[in-house]
C-alpha cells in the first residue's frame, strides 16, 4: 500500500535521478532499492522520462504520469488503473495485457502501441487520447542517428496537426523550425514555375532542411495536400545543439545531405516532366548536357554530379 512516507523518499530520489543527468531510470530506481514493479504505485512521476524502460507488470496505479514520456516502453500487463496519464506519451508503448480502466488520458499520446485491439482504440479516443503517427518509428529509420541523438530529437520536437489547404512553409519567408513529416502529404511548389505542384512529401521525410543549412529563406512553398502531422523542431534549439556536439553534428549533417541529394534529384526530374509536359522553361536545363537519345538518364546523371558539387562546395559533404 503507498504511503505518504514513501511518496517523499521516491520524490527525493526522483530529484536525485534529475541532478544525475541520466535517462537510464530503470537502472538508477535499483540501485536505490526502490522495486518498479510495486513501489510507484500512486507515486508523482510528472513529467519523468521513462522511454523504452522495461515496465513490464509494473504496478503504476493512481500513478501521477501527467506530461511523462513513455514512448516505446514495454507496459505489458502493467496496471495503470486510475492512473492520471494526461498529456503523457505513450507513442509506440507496449500495452498488451495493461490495465487502463479509469485512468485519465485527456491529450494522451497514442500510436502504434502492441496489444491495443480496435475497441480498446476507440474507447480511449472517445476519453481524450489522441492517435498520431510515430516519431519514433520515422528516427529508427535513419541509420545515421544513435539512441541518443533520437531521444534528443524526440524530447526537444513536438507534434503539429497542418489542415489540408493549410500553408506551412512560405517560399521567401523565413521559418523557425525543421520539420519532418508523420502523416499525410505536403506539396512543393515554386513561383517561378507558376506555382506548379514540383514534389510530393509523404512520412519520414524532411522539410524544410535547406533553408536550415543555407540559413536562406525557403526556396518554395510547402503546402497539406490532406490533413497532416510534422514533427516540429525548433530552429534554435537543433542549432545550439548542434554547435555544442560535434559528433551529433557530424551524423545530423551527412542525413541531411542525403535528403538534399534526394530532394533535388526528385525535384528536378519533376521539374524535366513539366518542361516537356507543359512547355514551360526550366532555367537549369540550359546548363545540362541533354542527350535525346535518352535524356532521363543523361540528365539524372548530370543533376546528381552538379548536386554532389554543389553539397561539396557548401561543406555539407566531404569529398
Amino acid at each position: 500500500m503507498f504511503n505518504q512516507e514513501l511518496s517523499q523518499e521516491i520524490k527525493k530520489t526522483l530529484q536525485g535521478f534529475r541532478a544525475a543527468k541520466t535517462k537510464n531510470f530503470l537502472k538508477l530506481a535499483e540501485v536505490a532499492g526502490l522495486d518498479i514493479s510495486s513501489d510507484f504505485a500512486g507515486a508523482n512521476l510528472r513529467g519523468v522520462n521513462l522511454s523504452r524502460l522495461n515496465l513490464s507488470h509494473a504496478d503504476l496505479s493512481d500513478t501521477d504520469l501527467r506530461d511523462a514520456k513513455l514512448s516505446g516502453a514495454d507496459l505489458s500487463s502493467a496496471d495503470l488503473s486510475g492512473a492520471d496519464l494526461s498529456g503523457a506519451s505513450l507513442i509506440s508503448a507496449n500495452l498488451s495485457h495493461a490495465n487502463l480502466s479509469n485512468a485519465q488520458v485527456t491529450g494522451t499520446r497514442f500510436g502504434k502501441n502492441l496489444g491495443l485491439v480496435e475497441q480498446t482504440k476507440d474507447n480511449l479516443i472517445k476519453r481524450g487520447g489522441i492517435w498520431e503517427p510515430s516519431i519514433t518509428e520515422v528516427l529508427l529509420a535513419w541509420n545515421e542517428l544513435n539512441d541518443r541523438d533520437r531521444d534528443w530529437m524526440i524530447a526537444t520536437g513536438e507534434s503539429k496537426e497542418i489542415p489540408a489547404g493549410h500553408v506551412l512553409i512560405h517560399e521567401g519567408q523565413s521559418i523557425n523550425a525543421l520539420y519532418i513529416v508523420l502523416d499525410g502529404i505536403l506539396t512543393v511548389s515554386v513561383e517561378a514555375w507558376k506555382s506548379r505542384e514540383i514534389a510530393r512529401l509523404s512520412n519520414g521525410e524532411v522539410v524544410g532542411e535547406m533553408s536550415f543549412v543555407k540559413d536562406h529563406p525557403p526556396s518554395a512553398t510547402v503546402k497539406a495536400l490532406e490533413d497532416s502531422i510534422v514533427w516540429s523542431i525548433d530552429r534554435a534549439k537543433l542549432t545550439h545543439k548542434l554547435e555544442q556536439d560535434p559528433r551529433f553534428a557530424a551524423r545530423f549533417y551527412r542525413l541531411l545531405a542525403a535528403a538534399i541529394a534526394d530532394r533535388i534529384y526528385l525535384t528536378t526530374i519533376s521539374l524535366l516532366y513539366f518542361e516537356k509536359e507543359y512547355q514551360i522553361e526550366d532555367p537549369m536545363a540550359t546548363h545540362l548536357n541533354i542527350d535525346e537519345k535518352d535524356p532521363i538518364k543523361t540528365y539524372e546523371k548530370d543533376i546528381l554530379d552538379k548536386t554532389k558539387a554543389a553539397l561539396l562546395i557548401n561543406g555539407v559533404i566531404e569529398s
